[in-house]
C-alpha cells in the first residue's frame, strides 16, 4: 500500500507544484518560450463616446486584476473613411485608459488595422509576450472613399 501511495505521489506531485500549463491566463505572463496566441476581449462598431468608455472600463478592470497584461487597440476605419480617424480614434481610447483610468502607457498599444465595411475597433486583452494579433482588413484601400470630414464639418456650420 506504501508503495502504491509513493508511486501516486510521484506521478502527481510535479504538476502540483508546476500545475496546470493550461491556465497561462491565470499567472497573468506566457510561460518563457511559449507561444500565446491572442484573444479578443471586444469588437464594437460605431457606438457613442459614453459607451465606448464603458466597454474600455470593462478591459482596464481586466488589466487592473492581472498587472502583466497589456491591451492591444486595433482600428479599422470604414469604406467611406475620414482623413486621420483610425488615430484620433485610437489615440482618444487609449488617453482615456490612460489619464482617466490609471493605466501605465506602455500597457496600452494601438495600431491602424486597414478598412472593413464599417468602422471597428477590436480590443484585445492579453499577458506581455503574447503573439500581437494580426490585422483583418475586409476592403481595400483603393475602394475607399477617404473624405477630409473637418472640411465638411466647417461646411455644414457655415463656415469657409
Amino acid at each position: 500500500m506504501k508503495f502504491i501511495f509513493a508511486i501516486i505521489i510521484l506521478c502527481t506531485g510535479p504538476m502540483l507544484i508546476v500545475g496546470n500549463p493550461e491556465n497561462k491566463e491565470q499567472v497573468g505572463q506566457c510561460p518563457p518560450g511559449v507561444i500565446c496566441d491572442p484573444t479578443k476581449f471586444d469588437e464594437y462598431h460605431i457606438i457613442s463616446w459614453r459607451d465606448e468608455k464603458a466597454r474600455l472600463d470593462n478591459a482596464a478592470i481586466q488589466l487592473q486584476r492581472n498587472p502583466s497584461y497589456i491591451i492591444y487597440l486595433t482600428v479599422y476605419a470604414g469604406r467611406r473613411a475620414c482623413i486621420g480617424e483610425v488615430q484620433a480614434r485610437a489615440v482618444r481610447a487609449k488617453n482615456y485608459l490612460v489619464d482617466k483610468r490609471g493605466i501605465e502607457a506602455d500597457r496600452v498599444l494601438w495600431k491602424d488595422g486597414g478598412y472593413r465595411e464599417e468602422e471597428t475597433v477590436e480590443v484585445w486583452v492579453q499577458p506581455r509576450g503574447a503573439v500581437e494579433p494580426s490585422t483583418a482588413p475586409t476592403v481595400d484601400k483603393k475602394d475607399v472613399q477617404i473624405v477630409n470630414c473637418q472640411q465638411k464639418q466647417r461646411r455644414r456650420r457655415g463656415h469657409a
